[in-house]
Order: structure tokens, then sequence, then C-alpha cells
């Protein structure tokens, strides 16, 4: 009995050194992925620093064609764009099309360049180009020179009557092929000023995360908030609204989504039993997440 007890106790000893030794060999590989993906992220942001591209930053070149495209597609989203009708709205809802999420390789990436970008130049060439792009600048200048009146102009230009403002001058570059005065109606510049602000708010505030079981987490509470905010669903309807984003849809580990679940809802009693938002989570819903709709 003694030699049996000696037997488990070393079989269990070499189990956990075994546990031991692949734990501390995950460790390892995962330290040697994160100074990989670091060196080459600094190598990347260095070449957008010191490179040149027909007379400009590579930060610069980077950050244009993205930019102009973000732009055509509020023009359409507002109804400034109404050549080809149907089949140019198609192609936006495909841009940023969320289910199936084609958003991944195409809006999600461009939103990545912009970001990229934006972290090799000056704050005032960055956010000019963004307003510049969406038919801002006016309103920005006054803002920049704080001049009150000026910006009272600019604001009711975009909120009143449409009135004719020249492009102005400057070097070649973004911000002298930008749009100015956009919209026939202040709905228009009014929705173009809106996605302005939006555009600016997720470059700043929804930076890329690293693959880490905590951003997933939070990712699962944060669409679930937004699901739960529009209505109160059942426990399948959130299953299913959760799998559908996937490339490949899976259904999601069921223990994960309770968890996120009880963090952020509550189970209303009744068939078929519904969860509701928790009134203090609905203050941590995120309205500019761009992975969620407008609506």
């Amino acid at each position: 009995t003694a030699n049996k007890a000696a037997n488990i106790t070393a079989t269990a000893n070499k189990a956990a050194n075994t546990t031991a030794t692949a734990n501390k060999a995950a460790n390892t590989t995962a330290a040697a992925t994160r100074g990989t993906a670091s060196a080459a992220l600094k190598s990347l942001t260095d070449a957008l620093r010191d490179s040149q591209l027909d007379g400009r930053s590579a930060a610069e070149a980077l950050l244009e064609p993205p930019l102009q495209l973000a732009a055509a597609v509020v023009a359409v989203e507002v109804g400034l764009w109404v050549r080809d009708g149907q089949a140019v709205q198609d192609q936006v809802y495909n841009y940023i099309s969320a289910n199936p999420p084609l958003r991944r390789c195409m809006a999600d990436l461009d939103r990545l360049a912009m970001q990229l970008a934006a972290t090799q130049l000056r704050a005032p060439v960055f956010v000019g180009s963004l307003f510049c792009a969406f038919g801002q600048i006016e309103l920005l200048s006054a803002a920049a020179m704080g001049d009150a009146e000026a910006i009272s102009r600019s604001l009711q230009s975009t909120f009143g009557e449409a009135r004719d403002i020249g492009n102005g001058s400057g070097r070649e570059s973004l911000a002298r092929r930008c749009a100015t005065a956009w919209g026939t109606d202040e709905r228009q510049r009014a929705s173009l000023l809106d996605e302005t602000l939006r555009l600016l708010l997720q470059l700043l505030t929804h930076l890329p995360h690293p693959p880490q079981q905590a951003y997933a987490a939070e990712e699962t509470r944060l669409q679930l908030r937004h699901l739960l905010l529009l209505k109160p669903r059942t426990h399948s309807q959130l299953t299913d609204a959760m799998s559908s984003g996937d490339d490949e849809p899976t259904e999601a580990d069921p223990q994960e989504l309770q968890a996120a679940l009880d963090a952020v809802a509550v189970r209303q009693r009744g068939s078929p039993a519904l969860y509701t938002l928790k009134e203090a989570e609905a203050l941590c819903y995120a309205p500019t997440q761009p992975a969620l709709s407008k609506g």
C-alpha cells in the first residue's frame, strides 16, 4: 500500500511538473509573440514617420485613401450621391456590413490604417484632414481661431440656409481637394457634421486590442448591451445574434455568454423568459462603437 501511495504521489508530481513546463512554454511563446508584434509595429510606425511618398510623408499617403472613402460612404448614406442608385448603396452596405462580417476586411482595416497614420501625424494635420474631407473645414478653422462670430456663422450655414463657401488656398494635398459646404439642406449638412464627429471619436476611443480573453469578454458584454438596449430578448435570440456575426457561425460558449449576461442583464419571469438590460449598464453603452448599428 505504501509503495502504491508513493507511486501515485510520484505520478502526481510528474503531472504537476509537466503542467508547469507547459505553462512556462506557453508564457514564453506568448511573450515572444508580443515581442515580435511590438517590433513589427515599431518598424511600421518608423517607416510611416520617416518615409516620403510624392513629396509628403508616408503617414499622409496612408491616411488619405481610407479617409476619402469614409467621406464618400457618408455622402451616399445622407443622399448626396444618387448616381448609380441601388448599386452604390449595396456597395456601401457591404463595406460596413456586420452580418455577414464583411466590414472586418473593409471598413475595419481602413479605420486601422487611419489610426496608424494618425499616430505619426501632428494633431492639427490629422484633425484638419478629417474635417476637410467631410466638408467641415470652415467650422474647424473658426474654432481654432476662437472666433465666436465665425463659429456662429458656420453653424448657421450647417443648420440653416445653404451658402457658397470657397475652397481657399493651400498646398496640393487632401486639404486642397476636400469638399466644403456640402449638402443642399440642413439635414444633410447636420448629418455630415455628426458623422465627422462620430468618426473622430471612433478613431480616438476604439483602439485595436490584442486577442486576449479579457478583451473578448468585454466585447461580448458590449454587444449584449447594444442588443438589449434596442429591446428585451430571449436567451436563444441573444445566442443567435452573437453567433451570426462570425465568419463561420458557431455557437457562443454557453458559460462565457451566461457570465456576460449575468453581468449586464436581468432575467425576467415569464414564458418565454426575457432578458432586460440593467439600468446601470445603459450608462456604459458606447454609441460610437464601429461594429454596432446606428439604429
